[in-house]
């Protein structure tokens, strides 16, 4: 009964016929997908290749399990990805599929002096974007 009636309401705040509105009641609230977003933040304290390493573990486990890897922040010594095309790549390849975005903090990347250029699919950005990939993602996880 309250599912009917909450049917109705929703009929007539949208103007819809009962065909269009079930159809657009239950996309909207039932069918969910399958998936999880979720965004890394990659802020090692020590040894920043085991940490992409294991971050890189993580996103395949992630991905034999249908869910969806949004973004990948590099903070840190994390930044030092940008030293290393191997690593580059190996991330590109895993990510390219999903369209993954893969960014590199900009302070750190300027306080550590790097000289090298990353690879075109690696941003350089600021916090305000892992902010954007945080708001936009059902889960954040940092990996230290």
């Amino acid at each position: 009964m309250l599912n009917s009636m909450f049917l109705t309401i929703y009929l007539w705040r949208h103007n819809l016929t009962k065909q269009t509105a079930v159809l657009t009641f239950i996309t909207q609230t039932v069918v969910k997908p399958n998936y999880m977003k979720i965004s890394l933040l990659i802020n090692p304290t020590h040894h920043w290749r085991f940490s992409i390493n294991q971050a890189l573990r993580l996103v395949q486990a992630m991905q034999q399990k249908n869910h969806h890897p949004l973004s990948v922040f590099f903070y840190g010594s994390a930044v030092k990805i940008a030293t290393d095309t191997e690593l580059q790549q190996q991330w590109h390849n895993i990510t390219q599929a999903q369209n993954t975005q893969l960014f590199i903090c900009r302070t750190m990347f300027e306080n550590l002096n790097i000289k090298n250029t990353p690879m075109s699919y690696f941003q350089i950005t600021g916090l305000a974007q892992l902010t954007a990939s945080m708001e936009q993602s059902d889960k954040t996880v940092e990996i230290a």
